[in-house]
Parts: structure tokens; C-alpha cells; sequence
């Protein structure tokens, strides 16, 4: 993972502070072929676009989409999930990414890692905070005074829809999601919606689309032939927010 990605993670904000760094967030990628010469891996890019309906309003809306006339959607989660059974380069270089609490808020809300990656938890207020995640594979509650540190490792995958979602149990408006993956086609998307994937292996997948905080969900079956150069804009409406599972 690229240090440019990392600063991304670094730069995402929770929803009430969102609407601010949008303006400021730079693009996920940078500029670099898409597919290397001589292999027959393909590359995929597009946009993700929120499409605003009056009779169904998004409450989130005013948070994640900056530019109301384009509809780019910032902070969705895009995953190219193999199929079938494809060659999957290693992680050689885990990332380590920064989440902190300020505010009573987790900075950033949302991020994206790899099988491996390391996540610091950090408090930068001064009160008492705390981190807790509870899943089978990956579970802890760590209390964080002022600039203390909690390193985690996620050696498990969780799926596209279901994302670990942290807390703090002392300020339960708190609250940011991880996304773990193991493979490398996965992006958050910055304030234009967008999302890229490079040196992608001809197969069949599935192209997954959550957004988090806004409940949003979208998926497809999309097939990748050798050397292909996919273009896919994708655009989400309140028919795409997951409901609420019904109490039980």
C-alpha cells in the first residue's frame, strides 16, 4: 500500500466533520499506468454518484457529497471481489494507518486495510476514550487516555457488507468502521467518487460498493478479460440504503 494511500486513510474525517475535508481531500491514486507491459492483467476505474430523490431523502447526504450538481460520493467503499480462484500477489509491505479520536470522534470514520495492515488508535483529547471491536477473529476494548497508543494487526477478512464497527463505551455516538480484505482491489473513494483498480487478473468478480455510515449498498457481477482498460460509473439512489434489520 502506497504512503499516498495511507495519508488518504489518514485524511478521512467522521460524518460531522466530512463535509469540511471534502474540499481538500486529493485523489486516491496517483497518476501511473494502469496495466504493466507485457502481462495481460486489465485495469477497472470509475466513479460512484449519489443521485438525490426529494421523496426519499438521504440524511447523510449533505456530509459525503460536496458537489450536489455531479453527486460524487466520498467515502464509499469499492471492493473487486474475485470469484473464482485467481493468483493473489502477497502482502509484502503491510501498511500501518492512523486512526485517532478528536472531538469524540473517530478520525478517519472509515478505512480500508489489508489482511496483515496494521491500525494505531490514538486519543488526541483529553478525555478518557476508549476502542472496542467485538468479532471472533478480531476483538479488543483498550481504554485510551491522552496520546496513548493502541497498535492492532487484522489478520481476518470480513466481507464488504459486514465491516467491523468500532466503538467507544464511553461515548456511544462514537463509532468508525474497517473494512479488511485479503486481496489488493479495494479503495475508499476521496471527494470526486472516484475508485481505481490496477494490474487486475482476467477472471469473474464481483464489484461491491458500502457506504458505512450512510447505509448505502450496491453490487454487481462484472467479468475481466486480459488487458482490458473498464470504465465503471456507478450511480447509487435511496433505493441502494440497506434497511434496518427488524428487532427481534
Amino acid at each position: 500500500m502506497s504512503d499516498l494511500r495511507i495519508k488518504m486513510l489518514q485524511l478521512g474525517a467522521s460524518f460531522k466533520t466530512t463535509a469540511t475535508l471534502l474540499a481538500t481531500l486529493p485523489l486516491l491514486w496517483a497518476a501511473s499506468p494502469l496495466i504493466a507491459e507485457g502481462t495481460d492483467e486489465a485495469s477497472l476505474s470509475g466513479t460512484v454518484t449519489y443521485r438525490a430523490d426529494p421523496d426519499s431523502p438521504w440524511r447523510f447526504q449533505r456530509y459525503y457529497v460536496a458537489d450536489q450538481s455531479t453527486g460524487a460520493l466520498a467515502e464509499a467503499v469499492v471492493s473487486l471481489k474475485p470469484t473464482q480462484t485467481i493468483e493473489i500477489p502477497p502482502n509484502d509491505t503491510p501498511a500501518n494507518v492512523l486512526v485517532d479520536q478528536e472531538n469524540f470522534q473517530f478520525i478517519p470514520e472509515t478505512i480500508a486495510v489489508r489482511t496483515g495492515d496494521r491500525v494505531r488508535f490514538t486519543n488526541s483529547d483529553e478525555t478518557l476514550h476508549n476502542v472496542m471491536l467485538s468479532h471472533p477473529a478480531d476483538a479488543f476494548n483498550v481504554n485510551l487516555g491522552k496520546d496513548e497508543i493502541y497498535e492492532h494487526q487484522f489478520k481476518s477478512s470480513v466481507e464488504t457488507f459486514r465491516p467491523h464497527r468500532l466503538g467507544c463505551v464511553y461515548h456511544g455516538s462514537m463509532r468508525a468502521w474497517v473494512f479488511v480484505y485479503d486481496h489488493p482491489f479495494f479503495a475508499l473513494t476521496g471527494r470526486d467518487g472516484s475508485f481505481q483498480f490496477k494490474n487486475v487478473p482476467p477472471g469473474e468478480y464481483q464489484l461491491e460498493i458500502h457506504h458505512a455510515a450512510g447505509r448505502l449498498v450496491w453490487n454487481e457481477t462484472i467479468k475481466v478479460s486480459a488487458k482490458d482498460a473498464l470504465i465503471k460509473n456507478i450511480r447509487l439512489t435511496p433505493k441502494n440504503i440497506k434497511k434496518r434489520s427488524p428487532r427481534k
